[in-house]
């Protein structure tokens, strides 16, 4: 059976990258060649780790402050990573590239969802088989949803409701049929989208799932709800989402039991953390600054973390003077991507803090401080003057919290809307100063060339 698995999950992986070729155009995926008769092969295909809970989005990750490359480094790069280094407004960004992995494996990952919700309808569920059925719906829709958000993130502008109605959004592809042409929505209907599938998933998934972290829950919609909300500024729905989150896994890891230097800092936990919601990765970026890659840990957040602060020690290491990320929530150094809990209390800590109440904002900062604090020391609460002070405090926390999680991109788009958090973003290349000023147009990337010449989709201007 686990061959049989395999085997249809490689198959839809080769035609989707087939299609990708040929602009989703030329050629329909030869549906005799994948046998997807029974739920069990429906959930064969989503529980394709490879596929769904790996190389998520990562142009943003190589866009954001969070590292730094030495010239030696950049001078050694292709055309493509110095442009994303750079932020340049180059007519042909990715130099010429007929892939790009942003783009091209998320639509593998929606089109896959939609084969799995396409050929469950010809499969009717019964008292037998309703909870294994719903799983794959539910799981399907979680996929999908997270695919479009993650594209919205690299391809759309931040939403901003008086303008998500006319700003352009993604190519909402809902068919498995490769063959269909489908213009631009706007951003506003891209959420709408992204939205409606997780709230649709959520009474389809068990609370947590029995065996996997790689599989969604209710929870992790929870947890992917209350992001997609902040980046959104909705800060209501955030704080629902990410209270409800929590009161199903409120566990924090105590960093004082945390070996740092081991192959991964958590193995002791088992493949997943406490923390762990729901497990996904990035792909590795090119300008990745683990202990291997190339890139450089920002020197102002290596500095920002306190001598008593255990994060400094599990997050970096000192390679010959080079400061380089450890890595996060996942072996081998990867970055993780994934829903987790102390994502949550910074969440749910910058919505009390943003509606005035600071008490339990500063509760829920001291309750993740304190397990990243020496215990040789007795530890200090945060304190703060007022709400501001507060505000700022936790979002200099979710910095260095969260750094190398893929959501440092998102934090700049929509902190850039609020003149007290505005920064600008700067390279220095052989003496050479790069700039990125906040709400600039590149903020958001290109879409590939090959979308453009296919499908004739609107391109983003740069």
């Amino acid at each position: 059976m686990k061959r049989y698995i395999i085997q249809i999950c490689m198959a839809v992986t080769t035609l989707i990258v087939l299609s990708c070729k040929k602009g989703w155009l030329e050629e329909k995926p030869l549906q005799s060649l994948v046998t997807l008769n029974s739920v069990g092969s429906l959930q064969g295909l989503l529980d394709n780790t490879t596929l769904f809970n790996t190389g998520q989005p990562r142009l943003g990750e190589m866009g954001n402050d969070d590292y730094y490359l030495p010239d030696n480094i950049y001078n050694g790069l292709g055309l493509d990573n110095k442009n994303i280094y750079t932020w340049a407004p180059a007519a042909d960004f990715y130099a010429g590239a007929t892939f790009v992995s942003d783009w091209n494996n998320t639509y593998k990952v929606i089109y896959t969802c939609n084969t799995a919700l396409e050929e469950l309808e010809k499969l009717p569920s019964n008292a037998g088989n309703y909870a294994d059925w719903a799983n794959v719906k539910g799981s399907a829709l979680f996929y999908r949803a997270m695919g479009f958000y993650n594209l919205s993130q690299v391809f759309c502008k931040p939403y901003v409701a008086s303008t998500a109605g006319s700003d352009p959004g993604l190519v909402l592809r809902l068919s498995s049929d490769i063959n269909l042409k489908t213009g631009r929505s706007t951003v506003k209907q891209s959420y709408d989208r992204i939205l409606g599938d997780l709230k649709a998933s959520i009474p389809l998934l068990p609370v947590l799932p029995p065996a996997f972290k790689t599989r969604p829950s209710k929870t992790a919609c929870y947890g992917l709800l209350a992001r997609i909300y902040l980046s959104m500024q909705d800060y209501d729905n955030a704080f629902l989402y990410a209270d409800s989150c929590l009161k199903n896994v409120n566990t924090l890891m105590d960093y004082n039991l945390v070996t740092p230097g081991t192959t991964s800092a958590f193995t002791q936990y088992g493949t997943y953390t406490p923390e762990t919601i729901y497990y996904a990765a990035m792909a590795t970026p090119a300008t990745a600054t683990a202990r291997t890659r190339v890139g450089n840990v920002d020197s102002v957040l290596y500095k920002s973390y306190a001598a008593t602060d255990l994060r400094r020690s599990v997050f970096f290491a000192d390679r010959n003077g080079r400061i380089y990320f450890r890595g996060s929530y996942a072996t081998g150094g990867d970055y993780f991507n994934g829903i987790a809990s102390n994502e949550m209390y910074l969440i749910r800590a910058e919505c009390y803090a943003r509606k005035s109440d600071r008490t339990e904002a500063l509760k829920d900062l001291n309750t993740l401080l304190e397990k990243r604090t020496r215990n040789t020391l007795n530890y200090t609460p945060v304190t703060a003057t007022d709400d501001l002070d507060a505000l700022k405090k936790i979002l200099t926390e979710r910095r260095k919290e969260l750094c190398y999680r893929g959501l440092r991109w998102s934090d700049l788009r929509r902190l850039n809307f609020d003149t007290r958090f505005q920064l600008t973003l700067k390279r220095v290349i052989a003496g050479q100063t790069y700039t990125l000023p906040p709400n600039d147009s590149r903020y958001v990337y290109p879409l590939p060339n090959d979308e453009i010449i296919y499908n004739g989709t609107e391109q983003n201007p740069r």
